[in-house]
């Protein structure tokens, strides 16, 4: 088979490596169609995926609007000339409705509720909608659920290994706790309205658990002189090695977040999605798992830090309740490769 996937965002990069992988072992084609945002490029290169790239992520909402057009013809150009058998995408609806009107199948995978545009313009064209199984809203026919988090993909103990020479990235040693921070921009537009931890709050976070730990932080975007310092400094596709070793994650980031609590290490998440209708992954990390905690409040989301960097277990009752994930759920890596089989 000829399959083309979609890479619009870093974290679609980590979904598909390893189906990449895994496909071109077993003799078909892979060709990848690749937005450049943030180190999608760079991850792309450091794992010897060879890509096309079809357009440069725009941050303001009149760039989006002129995006969505070119981005479009460029895509749909490209899919006519090298006549792929099955397109695969995370919410693309740019692959969904291509792939309806060249008559190509889609598989369209997401784990986002709370989104404006993929009902209107993902949904009705995809083929197929891959969603885990605690998924809250109904899709239809075409909807299938699978007992899984999008992260294990990448983080299943099958495919991911934890380097600890990680330390070595971060200057300190193998003994020394750290806390990762992770601060996203909100300009992609499922982000419209929605914020997280303000320049005040990141102060003060530093500051308070810094008396505690080290602190690196992950931001999209430009930090001011006093936090630029923390700024974490290592290859882009080492930063699942960091968030495995951390003592504590907290952010106001969606997919790190889960990540980190995956990984076994006590997690905070803060932004405000978190409330009564927020995705239903955050809500089994947290009330079945115990592995996240969601805290609207800045305010409080700190204070919970605080009394997590003052508990010395902390970490390691961590990685027990981790180890549950991965003997509950499916390895979704090879629930992708079993959905394009069906098309074959």
């Amino acid at each position: 088979m000829k399959i083309l996937i979609g890479v619009w965002h870093p974290a679609h990069v980590h979904f598909f490596k390893n189906a990449i992988k895994e496909l071109k072992g077993k003799g078909h084609e892979v060709l990848v169609a690749a937005r450049k945002k943030e180190a999608t490029y760079k991850l792309l290169t450091s794992y010897n995926i060879d890509f096309t790239p079809i357009s440069t992520h725009k941050r303001t909402a009149v760039g989006k609007f002129k995006d969505f057009f070119s981005r479009w013809k460029t895509t749909f150009h490209y899919c006519r000339k090298v006549k792929p058998d099955i397109l695969l995408g995370i919410s693309d609806f740019y692959f969904a409705q291509i792939g309806k009107l060249l008559g190509i199948p889609s598989l369209v995978f997401t784990d986002s509720e709370p989104v404006l545009i993929d009902p209107i313009l993902t949904y009705p064209f995809a083929s197929q909608i891959l969603t885990p199984i605690n998924f809250s809203k109904s899709l239809g026919k075409k909807h299938t659920r699978y007992n899984g988090f999008h992260e294990i993909a990448y983080l299943h103990p099958r495919y991911f290994r934890a380097d600890n020479s990680i330390f070595n990235y971060l200057g300190i040693s193998k003994n020394e706790k750290y806390a990762l921070m992770r601060f996203v921009s909100w300009s992609a537009s499922h982000d419209f309205g929605h914020g997280g931890f303000s320049l005040e709050n990141k102060k003060e976070l530093v500051k308070q658990i810094s008396k505690y730990m080290r602190v690196f932080i992950s931001s999209e975007s430009k930090l001011p002189d006093e936090l630029d310092s923390y700024r974490i400094k290592i290859p882009v596709h080492k930063i699942h090695d960091a968030l495995n070793f951390a003592n504590l994650f907290i952010g106001d980031s969606q997919t790190m977040a889960t990540e980190a609590a995956i990984l076994g290490t006590p997690t905070i998440r803060s932004n405000s999605f978190v409330g009564p209708n927020d995705m239903s992954n955050f809500i089994e990390l947290e009330e079945k798992y115990k592995l996240m905690y969601n805290i609207k409040n800045p305010n409080l989301a700190l204070e919970k830090a605080l009394f997590l960097c003052s508990q010395d277990d902390a970490k390691s009752n961590w990685i027990r309740k981790s180890k549950e994930i991965f003997t509950n759920k499916v390895d979704v890596t090879q629930l992708i490769l079993d959905s394009i089989s069906r098309y074959s």
